[in-house]
């Protein structure tokens, strides 16, 4: 199967219909397509991905945040509903507030941590004889995260202890998808390559870790920045998401009475 073909036909059915095929906010049909493609055909199909007219924007709706939120959904049902295994301790649970800031704060990162690595990688590329873009490199990154994301799938069951391996094997993928795509999506040559693909990892990680700190200082644990997305079919507060499980998780023992 030619999943670099699959995905060009999915590319010119999605670009005549201006979005979704099925109408709905999320089109199912187009991530599985794409992931396909990335994941099985890593070699060639990012010459598609840059000629795809997606700017930012669109990028973020009908693919960073779905596939972003996959994870997180799936790490807030593992905890609340399982639980997860703690060493001579046992299963700790958490409570259903706790969870969902927890996975929210996950969520965030994400979103920032991508345009953030996107960010670098576009201005170090000139400094490697390649051309500054930032929606090819946005692209780069968030296509190359396909493994991560697929991977924080099985968040949803943290019993299985395997976890931390699924995102080690996710993560050293990517970064075989990201030195793939390098020549195509930064144009930097292939004298230049090893040496911008080391830097940009470098300092994207330390860029991490300070945005990590930053996030631990300005933000308590309990009330989240504030985080809303517009949709086709209106807007998401998730905090208000937050506080509706707050009410809920004060009636359950109030259940048991």
């Amino acid at each position: 199967m030619n999943f670099a073909q699959d995905l060009g036909s999915t590319n010119s059915s999605n670009s005549t219909s201006g979005g979704s095929s099925n109408g709905g906010p999320i089109d199912w049909q187009w991530l599985i397509a794409r992931s396909k493609a990335i994941l099985f055909n890593p070699t060639t199909v990012w010459q598609d991905l840059k000629n795809d007219s997606m700017g930012i924007p669109e990028l973020y709706k009908r693919w960073i945040l779905p596939m972003a939120g996959l994870p997180a959904l799936c790490g807030f049902l593992g905890l609340v509903i399982f639980g997860k295994h703690v060493p001579f301790i046992g299963t700790f649970r958490p409570g259903i507030v706790s969870a969902f800031g927890g996975q929210l704060m996950a969520f965030v990162m994400s979103l920032v941590g991508a345009y953030l690595f996107a960010f670098i990688a576009d201005k170090l590329a000139p400094k490697f004889e390649g051309s500054t873009n930032l929606v090819s490199c946005l692209k780069m990154v968030a296509f190359a995260a396909t493994p991560s994301y697929i991977a924080g799938l099985f968040n949803i069951l943290p019993s299985l202890g395997i976890n931390g391996l699924l995102a080690l094997v996710g993560g050293l993928y990517g970064l075989y998808l990201i030195w793939n795509a390098i020549p195509v999506m930064t144009g930097v040559p292939e004298a230049k390559r090893l040496p911008y693909f080391a830097v940009t990892i470098v300092v994207s990680i330390i860029a991490g870790i300070v945005l990590s700190v930053l996030f631990a200082i300005v933000t308590p644990s309990t009330n989240p920045p504030p985080v809303s997305f517009k949709t086709d079919n209106g807007e998401i507060d998730l905090n208000k998401i937050q506080e509706g499980l707050k009410q809920f998780e004060k009636m359950i023992p109030q259940a048991h009475e």
